[in-house]
């Protein structure tokens, strides 16, 4: 009976462990900011860390190379909802700001197509 105790106790902190680690991968702070993305988000971590450091840092499209599949067929965009949060916007509470926001991205070339704002409001989480 101790056995199977000690198991279940083992087998419940693997599983927590996971569950949170797993949350965590949803969430990149750069900054003052900080991008959530969906837990059920089909993106690979690399094509969030990228999105967050585009959102974050601005993009510049006069550069970019697309990948042969997109000059020749178009991109393969994936759209997914984020929630920006910009930390001690105002002075006074509320003081910081949430937006939530599509974003567009091609797949193949991993390019940022679109941002679009859905909505945007302030917020209590900063002291």
């Amino acid at each position: 009976m101790k056995k199977l105790f000690v198991s279940l106790i083992a087998l419940l902190f693997v599983l927590l462990i996971t569950i949170t680690s797993a949350a965590r991968e949803n969430i990149y702070t750069i900054n003052d900011v900080t991008i959530v993305f969906s837990e059920t988000s089909s993106l690979s971590d690399e094509q969030k860390a990228l999105i967050s450091h585009l959102i974050i840092n601005g993009t510049d499209n006069s550069s970019t190379t697309y990948n042969l599949m997109c000059t020749l067929f178009g991109h393969n965009t994936a759209t997914e909802n984020i929630s920006v949060i910009e930390h001690c916007v105002n002075d006074t509470p509320p003081r910081c700001r949430k937006t939530v926001q599509d974003v567009t991205m091609c797949t193949r070339c991993e390019e940022l197509i679109d941002t679009h704002i859905i909505t945007s409001y302030y917020i209590n989480c900063c002291e």
